[in-house]
């Protein structure tokens, strides 16, 4: 539930941008929303997960880009009645190379934190675990499709680096997503 309306409110806001007429800067600066489906492999100790990411960012000098991410994800643990709820609060740096006027490839890096919260609701206590968060840093590649001069198809890979918590190992997550980057 909290994914679907986190998506719809994404979803919502990017079509109220994309119809709003705004004139670009006269640097070339160029502001943008990234809403966005998510597929998570947190790692051995769970099931491939799911959710919605958001990222607001900015791209400057032409092919530089610097978003702000935060999102919702969730998997279940193998062979228990748990889950774990993964939200990355993260900042990501693109370089775009394009391949043609509407086609272009990405790739980065990306640093943050990454929250972790044990569901113990299934057990029938009706209660969640306690969040806790570890660094995470990683590289990030992706493709945009130029739909528009103001909407582009957006899809991507992190793979990221998180320290250990008491919930999880030490290991890499990988973050699948595809989506819209609207200009605003």
């Amino acid at each position: 539930m909290k994914f679907s309306s986190l998506f719809l409110l994404a979803l919502a806001t990017s079509g109220v941008a994309a119809s709003a007429q705004t004139t670009p800067s006269a640097s070339g600066t160029k502001v943008y929303l990234r809403p966005s489906a998510a597929v998570i492999i947190p790692g051995d100790d769970f099931e491939v997960g799911a959710g919605g990411l958001i990222a607001f960012g900015v791209q400057f000098a032409g092919q530089h880009h610097l978003e702000v991410e935060t999102g919702y994800l969730h998997s279940d643990i193998k062979n228990s009645s748990y889950s774990m709820e993964f939200i990355p609060a993260v900042i990501n740096y693109k370089y775009t190379l394009s391949l043609s006027e509407r086609f272009s490839l990405q790739a980065g890096i990306t640093a943050g934190a990454m929250y972790q919260k044990l569901d113990l609701s299934s057990y029938g206590y009706g209660v969640t675990g306690e969040t806790k968060s570890s660094a995470a840093f990683g590289l990030n590649a992706g493709a945009r499709f130029k739909v528009t001069e103001r909407l582009a198809l957006d899809a991507g890979a992190k793979v990221l680096r998180i320290g250990e918590t008491r919930y999880t190992t030490e290991g890499d997550v990988t973050i699948f997503h595809a989506g819209l980057n609207v200009r605003l």
